[in-house]
């Protein structure tokens, strides 16, 4: 049996720790506002504890760096959802000109990006004919599809008349 950590579909691991490699692009105050894990890994021969997710930001306030739109699609490697309130995001442009979500071991000595920086894999690569929307797309779409199915069942089975 395989532990798997952020190694699924070609994933990228996440920093997690402070140099000229995993420097940020962009540092927000924001409110996640959409979180939608990729698929599930069902394979019996691993232990799953993270793989990538698509996370919506909205951004309420720029710390450090520039950006045009008060809302951002990123990717994370998450285990389960970010709490729904503001925090201080650090962001770094994929190679894909999309952002990855960091988890900085040290945050506070966290420093913007030189010029020229090498950018990283995105969390998340798609496989040839595919994008990373239409990941998001089937992401969203199996997510939607598990909520409904969860909320069928409490329908079916709850103890609690309407």
């Amino acid at each position: 049996m395989a532990i798997v950590i952020a190694a699924l579909s070609g994933c990228a691991t996440t920093p997690t720790s402070v140099n000229e490699t995993d420097c940020y692009d962009l540092k927000v105050r924001a409110k996640a506002i959409g979180q939608f894990p990729t698929p599930f890994p069902n394979d019996p021969n691993y232990i799953v504890i993270s793989w990538p997710w698509f996370v919506d930001l909205e951004v309420a306030r720029v710390i450090d760096g520039r950006m045009n739109d008060p809302e951002i699609s990123a990717l994370a490697v998450l285990h389960s959802r970010y709490v729904d309130k503001t925090l201080t995001w650090f962001l770094r442009e994929n190679t894909l000109g999309e952002y990855n979500i960091l988890r900085l071991a040290e945050p506070e000595k966290a420093k913007k990006c030189a010029p020229g920086v090498v950018r990283p894999e995105p969390y998340l690569r798609p496989s040839e004919g595919e994008t990373l929307a239409s990941l998001r797309q089937a992401a969203i779409a199996e997510w939607e599809a598990e909520m409904e199915a969860e909320e069928q069942w409490l329908r079916e089975n709850s103890d609690v008349e309407d």
